[in-house]
Formats: C-alpha cells, structure tokens, sequence
C-alpha cells in the first residue's frame, strides 16, 4: 500500500540492492589494494568518493566503512549487520 512506503532517494533507494557480483570482500566498499598490500574503504557520498583510509587488517577497514555509512544514510545503510 501507499502509505507503507518511505520517501527516499534514487540513491537511498538503490542502496538495498544486493551486493555486486565481483565483490570479493564480501562487504561493499572495502576492497584490498595490491599496490599497497593493505585494504581501502571508500564510500560514495553525494557523486563524490571519499576514501576513508587504508589498513592493514580486513576488519578495521570495514569496521570504518560501516560507521561512515552510519554516519551519511543512517536507516539507508548498505551492510545492515
């Protein structure tokens, strides 16, 4: 019905869509560079990239990521772990 639905975004909206096939991180947005050997967080804001840092460990990288996407889309969340 009508009124069950939410007004969002384009983007807020497409943010519950399923992870992407070649991700291999298992969480969006965090990613290993081979370059560096270390892994990278991201997070798309507003058509802006905003990289969050590179770290050593997997799970500080996306323990970051996942406090930034908190902090921007709050209930948009991608990762609702």
């Amino acid at each position: 019905r009508k009124h069950n639905l939410r007004i969002c975004t384009l983007q807020e909206n497409n943010m519950h869509r399923k992870r992407a096939r070649n991700n291999t991180s298992g969480v969006t947005g965090v990613y290993w560079h081979s370059g560096v050997e270390k892994w990278v967080a991201v997070i798309y804001y507003k058509n802006e990239r905003i990289e969050l840092g590179r770290y050593h460990s997997f799970e500080q990288a996306k323990e970051t990521r996942l406090k930034a996407e908190k902090e921007l889309f709050g209930e948009f969340s991608y990762n609702t772990v």
